[in-house]
């Protein structure tokens, strides 16, 4: 699983994280800043990555998923 890959529909959206949707629910409380959708979460190119969160995400897809 690609966790962090290009998207180039949206120019504004550079980056989309796809977890799954459960990890998105799970960090539903974490993620008000950022649309999300079927288990996909936008970040875009004008903000800052938030690499802490992304590896929690990370860390916890491993935990669920093994991968």
């Amino acid at each position: 699983m690609s966790l962090v890959s290009p998207f180039t529909k949206y120019n504004s959206c550079g980056r989309l994280c796809n977890p799954g949707p459960a990890a998105a629910e799970v960090f539903s409380d974490k993620l008000k800043a950022y649309k999300t959708g079927k288990g996909t979460i936008r970040l875009f190119y004008h903000e800052p990555l938030r690499l802490e969160l992304i590896a929690e995400i990370a860390g916890w897809c491993e935990k669920e998923y093994g991968e």
